[in-house]
């Protein structure tokens, strides 16, 4: 019997990159997409299995679930991976757009685990691995919203390892810096007339990430995912790319009031080409990061 993954959104980026590692290793996959257009894109993978599934409707993922376990009979892994950033202002970010990205990143992923977790207990075993981000250890401006959403995901992720270890199920949180995924290229962005207020300084925020050449590919957090399934350290966080190392370690070296004052700087000041450069060393990728072009939102 092959060994078998689930992995929520798989159309690009880290999902698709988690699927391609794990398929060609031989293991069953089953792969989750939001859209119907994209249901054949692995059909040069026969092991995989592709599913429609929108994480933010609760029946629909209860019934892929069970699609998937009468499908394949088990599933040893599950990856959470869906998911999307809203970025700009707090201000002008809608309640509607906040509840949006809570939807799909946090209360979509809780969806998830709650109708795998009966299977999983069954089973008496599993590994479950929650996709975060760096954002969830540290809040960067304009993306709080996000950085509030995958803190969240952080959190639920360390509690449910000591909660489901009676039942022999693993829970792993994974913990991604920028890498070249679309992330910059489908963020929903708040709006209104307060955003012009924060124009100027949203503008270098992007500056400095647009002005970056090369990051880590996406496979790099694929192959960190392989690392945490078959990892049985009792470890359950994984910190993926040299830029989110980076930063934890001077985050926690930097007195607070220093470590603000960085960042704002960085808000008021355009990034110089020095400060790029020196960005560029430190992420040392190979891939190149898609940037929206017009960071005005709204």
């Amino acid at each position: 019997m092959l060994n078998t993954i689930f992995i929520t959104g798989t159309a690009s980026g880290f999902g698709r990159a988690t699927v391609e590692r794990f398929a060609r290793a031989g293991w069953a996959v089953a792969a989750t997409v939001r859209h119907e257009k994209h249901r054949h894109i692995f059909d040069a993978l026969p092991q995989v299995r592709v599913y429609v599934v929108d994480v933010t409707d609760h029946q629909r993922v209860h019934a892929a679930v069970k699609e998937v376990w009468s499908d394949f009979g088990h599933v040893d892994v599950v990856v959470n991976n869906a998911g999307f950033a809203h970025y700009g202002p707090l201000e002008a970010s809608s309640p509607e757009q906040i509840r949006a990205q809570f939807d799909t990143n946090f209360f979509g992923l809780v969806t998830v685990c709650q109708a795998f977790l009966p299977f999983l207990r069954l089973q008496g075993s599993g590994t479950i691995v929650n996709v975060a981000s760096l954002s969830a250890k540290m809040g960067f401006p304009f993306f709080t919203i996000y950085s509030a959403s995958k803190a969240a995901v952080a959190a639920l992720s360390e509690g449910l390892t000591v909660e489901l270890a009676p039942f022999g199920i693993q829970v792993k949180g994974v913990f991604p810096g920028t890498h070249a995924t679309q992330i910059f290229t489908k963020m929903d962005a708040g709006g209104g007339e307060a955003a012009h207020e924060y124009r100027p300084y949203l503008r270098h925020f992007i500056a400095a990430q647009s002005g970056i050449s090369q990051v880590s590919s996406p496979n790099n957090v694929a192959d960190l995912i392989w690392q945490a399934v078959h990892d049985r350290s009792g470890r359950y966080e994984y910190v993926a790319g040299r830029d989110a190392t980076f930063l934890i370690a001077l985050k926690r070296l930097l007195p607070q009031g220093l470590w603000k004052a960085v960042q704002v700087r960085g808000l008021v000041r355009a990034p110089s080409k020095g400060q790029l450069r020196l960005l560029s060393r430190i992420m040392a990728g190979t891939d190149e990061l898609e940037v929206r072009a017009d960071p005005e939102p709204g």
